[in-house]
């Protein structure tokens, strides 16, 4: 059997031709998106506590919410970062997780069983990351000699966000800042 194809070039031609016919006819075969859709795997859980310094948020508010958090089997990573008066959680779920609206729901729950949260703190806040084939991103920014005023620039971005709302194709517009 060794040495078979160096006698046959015809069959190695066939096979190769077999591939090339294979490759073509999977890829003009293959469904194709336009824009597909992807499964966002990440959550934010954002906590504020005016006037509590970073340790104390820590000890008091994060520590407590990633506690809860880990308890879900399907949760990858879990990052956070106590500031002087807001407790960041970043969750990253598993990669096998292909419909992550459930998982968020029991992280939902897992978070609400947690009630000895400081007084003076805010509701534990969900946000899921959207993820789209196409986004923007705009940024306004202040560039005049005097000092910068959030009235104008809150004015402008939610003019902006009108707009762009009308636009067709739209599906969402945050304001951050």
């Amino acid at each position: 059997m060794q040495g078979s194809l160096y006698n046959h070039p015809r069959v190695v031609w066939l096979i190769l031709l077999l591939i090339v016919i294979a490759g073509f006819n999977s890829f003009f075969n293959m469904p194709k998106l336009e824009d597909p859709h992807m499964e966002s795997r990440i959550v934010q859980v954002t906590t504020l506590y005016p006037g509590a310094d970073a340790e104390r948020v820590e000890a008091e508010i994060t520590e407590k919410l990633e506690g809860k958090i880990r308890e879900v089997p399907e949760v990858k990573t879990v990052r956070s970062v106590s500031n002087p008066g807001v407790s960041l959680i970043t969750i990253e779920l598993e990669d096998r997780v292909d419909d992550a609206k459930p998982i968020t729901a029991r992280l939902r729950d897992k978070v609400s069983e947690v009630t000895d949260l400081p007084a003076g703190s805010s509701a534990p806040d969900f946000s899921d990351t959207r993820i789209y084939a196409h986004s923007a991103i705009l940024s306004l920014t202040w560039h005049a000699d005097t000092p910068i005023n959030y009235a104008i620039l809150g004015r402008h971005a939610r003019e902006i966000e009108s707009k762009i709302r009308n636009l067709a194709g739209t599906d969402f517009v945050d304001i951050i800042g």
